[in-house]
């Protein structure tokens, strides 16, 4: 596949998509699904706190993203955006991940991992880089009785020191039994050495 970039929004969510999320996020969606660029829209509450709503937007490219916010049907998007987030400080993140990979297996599975990863002060980021490139290979060379889906990872725009993974998983199950799986404890062991991991999940959504 084509290099794509991933826009990905974690936020509060509120009381009218908790209750409708499907008829809530329509209007924003609609205006997005027809922007040039546009490859995939997804969305969904976090598991295990659902006060919290991923958004996911497949680009082309950063570029066709940018495009678009220089577009007038930008500012529309973003009211339409205010139906579905509560303002919040403490809980609005916003990255774009750059990626080879293709993304869509991983954001189509039934629960979709989200793992955020600071480099630690001082560390290097190629030893992170290469844990996760073992961590994908690791996981993609086991037997589809594990439940992954698919895997991978990449550079933030916004923080030279922020990476994130992504993997698709057949349930929660199978996503908490990953750990037990051959070398993967010795991998994620060294990674957080190196880099402080925020781990979390969704099962989403796809609209287009």
């Amino acid at each position: 596949m084509a290099p794509s970039c991933v826009e990905i929004i974690n936020v509060r969510a509120t009381d009218a998509y908790r209750s409708n999320p499907v008829e809530t996020i329509l209007p924003a969606f609609q205006v997005f699904k027809d922007v040039p660029g546009n490859l995939k829209l997804y969305h969904g509450l976090q598991s295990g706190d659902p006060s919290s709503i991923f958004i996911v937007i497949v680009w082309d490219d950063l570029e066709s993203h940018r495009r678009f916010q220089a577009n007038p049907m930008y500012p529309i998007a973003r009211e339409h955006l205010g139906n579905v987030r509560v303002p919040d400080p403490s809980k609005a993140g916003v990255w774009h991940v750059n990626t080879t990979n293709d993304p869509f297996e991983a954001f189509a599975a039934p629960l979709t991992e989200v793992t955020i990863i600071k480099l630690k002060p001082g560390q290097s980021k190629t030893i992170v880089e290469t844990d996760l490139d073992a961590i994908v290979r690791a996981e993609s060379e086991l037997p589809q009785s594990w439940g992954l889906v698919n895997a991978f990872w990449g550079p933030t725009v916004e923080k030279e020191d922020v990476v994130i993974m992504f993997s698709g998983w057949t349930s929660h199950e199978a996503h908490q039994n990953i750990g037990t799986a051959p070398g993967m404890r010795e991998i994620t062991t060294h990674l957080a050495e190196f880099g402080e991991c925020n781990v979390m999940t969704v099962p989403l959504t796809t609209f287009k």
